[in-house]
Parts: C-alpha cells; sequence; structure tokens
C-alpha cells in the first residue's frame, strides 16, 4: 500500500511537469485532451486488473456488502465518532476551498495570459509533490508510530489557523500562495495516512459506506457550501482577505477541537476500551 501511495504521489508531481512544459507549445485546449488520454489510459489499467485471473478465483471474491445507498448516513447518524470524521472532512474542504477561491482571485488579478496560469498552476504542483515525497519519506513513517494518529490528524488544522492569523495582519498575496502551497503538502504527507488510520478500527460495511458518504456529502458538500459562504462574504458584504481569513480561522479552531476528540477516540477505540456505535 505504501509503494501505491508513493506511486501516486510520483504521478501527482509527473503531471504539472508536463503541463508545465507543454502549455506553451500545446495551448489550454490541447492540453485538456492529453489529459483525456491519460484518464482513458487509467480505464485500460483498471480493465486489465479486473481480467487478471487471480482476482477471478472464487476464493478471492469478497462477499458483497450490501445495503442501500443511505447506510452510510444512517451510521453517521448512530455513531459520534463516525459523524466526527464526516465533521472533520467537512472543515478540511472548507478551509481549503477559502484558500483555494482567494489563490485564484489573486492570480487572475496578476496574471493576465491563460497559459501563464497553467504554468504558474502546475509549478505550484510540482512544488507541492515533492515535498509531499520528501515528507513522506523522511518524517510520516518514522514518526507517526511513535507519536500516534492524533498527533498527525491535528497537525494540518494547526498549521492553517496559524497562517489565516497571520493573514488577518498581513494580507498579502504571495504570504497566501506559499501557505497554500505548504498547507496542500503537509495534508498529503501528514494527516492524509493518519486519517485513512481512523477507519481500521470500524467493519468493512462501515468503512467502505462511510468513505462514499464522505467524499461525497461532507467533502463536496463543504467545497460548495464554502463557495457560496465565500461569494456571499465578499461580493455580498464586501470582506476583504483580513475578514476572510478571521472565518476561515474560526472554521479551523473548530477543525483542531474535532481532530483531538477524534484521535483520543481511535486510541481507546483500537486498545478495545470502546466500540463503535453500530
Amino acid at each position: 500500500m505504501a509503494l501505491f501511495r508513493l506511486a501516486g504521489r510520483r504521478g501527482a508531481l509527473l503531471g504539472p511537469i508536463i503541463a508545465r512544459t507543454l502549455a506553451e507549445p500545446l495551448g489550454p485546449v490541447n492540453l485538456l485532451l492529453l489529459s483525456a488520454v491519460f484518464l482513458e489510459l487509467t480505464q485500460v489499467c483498471f480493465r486489465a486488473l479486473i481480467r487478471d485471473p487471480a482476482l477471478n478465483k472464487a476464493n478471492h471474491k469478497p462477499k458483497p456488502i450490501g445495503g442501500s445507498i443511505f447506510a452510510g448516513l444512517s451510521s453517521v447518524a448512530r455513531s459520534p465518532y463516525l459523524l466526527g470524521i464526516c465533521v472533520y472532512m467537512f472543515l478540511y474542504a472548507s478551509t481549503s476551498t477559502f484558500l483555494w477561491l482567494q489563490q485564484i482571485n489573486i492570480i487572475d488579478a496578476n496574471v493576465k495570459t491563460q497559459v501563464s496560469r497553467i504554468e504558474i498552476f502546475a509549478s505550484l504542483d510540482m512544488i507541492v509533490g515533492a515535498l509531499t515525497i520528501l515528507a513522506q519519506l523522511f518524517v510520516t513513517g518514522r514518526f507517526m508510530p511513535k507519536l500516534g494518529v492524533g498527533v498527525f490528524i491535528a497537525a494540518v488544522p494547526v498549521f492553517p489557523l496559524a497562517g489565516f492569523l497571520a493573514l488577518m495582519i498581513a494580507p498579502l498575496g504571495i504570504f497566501l500562495i506559499i501557505f497554500n502551497t505548504l498547507r496542500r503538502a503537509a495534508n498529503f504527507a501528514l494527516p492524509k495516512p493518519a486519517r485513512e488510520a481512523l477507519y481500521t478500527i470500524v467493519t468493512p460495511e462501515q468503512k467502505f459506506k462511510l468513505k462514499v458518504f464522505n467524499d461525497t456529502v461532507a467533502y463536496r458538500g463543504g467545497d460548495a457550501a464554502t463557495g457560496w459562504v465565500h461569494a456571499g462574504l465578499e461580493q455580498g458584504l464586501g470582506f476583504e482577505l483580513p475578514a476572510l481569513a478571521g472565518v476561515a480561522a474560526a472554521y479551523s479552531a473548530t477543525w483542531i477541537g474535532t481532530s483531538i476528540y477524534l484521535g483520543r477516540k481511535q486510541e481507546k477505540l483500537a486498545a478495545g476500551e470502546e466500540h463503535v456505535r453500530t
């Protein structure tokens, strides 16, 4: 699994390198066509995997989990722990969207051509990919077993809180872009592996149904809701970067509290002191 994650991060590094190199000679439209080719190649790989004889043996076929599409919602409603994971994902998506929208506004106002914007975003993604690989190689694997899931799951909320508070004092565009780049790298390298560990103490049915619920309702819902909130605050009420950073800081403070709860709860559940309510 660690090998697959590292391969994924290498792909995340290679993608922006290709985009930055080919943005000018190919142009934005042809880059989209190239992206479509890569997506189709993933389908080819997937079809090859499902035709693998080893996966088609009877003793390798997993039993269907069953249940309805609302099973994830009902599990969340019954378990404070599972609800906490959803809240964590919602707050993560919300703070990410705040930063992303502000970064887009800054780059859009200062960079006039579409090709230049692609090159800037690709360069930022290259930095994120490189920092993530370095952190996963030299930090995550070495220190997460020693410090525990709770410390790592709370690592990213503390960093955005400090960054948003700094933006309230010094609302500089370049600082926001640097802050967002470091935050993204920290998230991929530190709390994301720990966040996956939160699912290790639940049943397979809870795990897979909750992941679907988190990816659709919690994460995408937080993304969409924050987009509306951001537009309302910025365009409707005239909030500028310092005030928007203050709102995002409040999100981050709530996120920290949720992370501390989840970290402590996961440790108790892993030790058998408590059980996930079903």
